[in-house]
């Protein structure tokens, strides 16, 4: 019988000691550590912004709101299936207060919206006034949804485009009138390559996944950068090297937005 009462008090006193703990990190701890904290897009990430971003993924009112608080106007986009595994639930388009996109209103998933909007404010932007002396004026993108399986291949998984779960970013135009692409400034030395290599580094830090011309030939022309439920971000050389000729050309999708086929071949 003593043994049992000590039991139960050593029970009770590391229940007392959680809930003590609990109250402490809820407390005091900044809320972009705290996992049930609600997301605050203005804040730079922290230890639970992952999780705080992908339970968005459920809860679209919650979503438009975190991205109106952050001074983001964003709209409901319309649901839709197509095919046999593509699928757009509770997305949002963006339009305006944040750097924009072209091809404009594109539908993104709304952890993907989210990530977006502390990539442009946390990322791009900062690494653009440092790097290159300028502020950028829109992010040119290869779209966000393409109905399609991982680099178009019918025995691979689906890729996250096929739920507007992904971006591509192939170039960003400065407000100075200068144009950076991946395809022709990750190779360079000096301030281009640096500035794409810190927005793919950068990106790793509020995406789940991100992938650039050093991952493979895939990728040559864009960074990839999605919200699906594997965090991956190979950052590769620490230098520009020269790439393999590439076998063929892919075409580039855009958003459903323009309505133009969407045929990219990559993640």
């Amino acid at each position: 019988m003593r043994a049992l009462i000590g039991f139960f008090s050593r029970l009770g006193f590391l229940a007392l000691l959680g809930l003590g703990a609990f109250w402490v990190v809820d407390t005091y701890a900044p809320d972009r550590h705290v996992p049930w904290k609600p997301i605050d897009l203005t804040e730079p990430p922290g230890a639970a912004t992952p999780i705080q971003v992908r339970r968005l993924q459920d809860d679209r009112a919650a979503c438009i709101q975190a991205l109106r608080e952050a001074g983001v106007e964003a709209v409901p986009a319309e649901d839709f299936t197509e095919g046999e595994f593509c699928a757009v639930r509770n997305a949002v388009i963006i339009k305006g207060g944040l750097t924009p996109l072209s091809p404009s209103n594109l539908e993104m998933s709304c952890p993907l919206a989210a990530a977006y909007v502390l990539w442009d404010r946390q990322v791009l932007q900062p690494a653009a006034r440092e790097i290159m002396g300028s502020e950028v004026d829109r992010v040119t993108s290869f779209g966000t949804y393409s109905c399609r399986r991982l680099y178009g291949k019918e025995d691979e998984r689906p890729s996250e485009h096929a739920f507007a779960n992904a971006l591509d970013v192939g170039a960003i135009r400065l407000k100075d009138g200068r144009e950076i692409s991946v395809k022709d400034g990750w190779l360079k030395v000096g301030p281009e390559a640096d500035f794409l290599r810190r927005l793919r580094d950068g990106g790793c830090e509020v995406f789940g996944t991100v992938l650039s011309p050093d991952y493979n030939e895939a990728h040559h022309d864009h960074l990839h950068m999605d919200m699906g439920q594997w965090d991956f971000c190979p950052l590769g050389p620490a230098t520009p090297k020269e790439p393999a000729t590439p076998d063929a050309k892919t075409d580039k999708g855009s958003g459903r937005a323009d309505k133009a086929p969407l045929t990219k071949t990559s993640v």
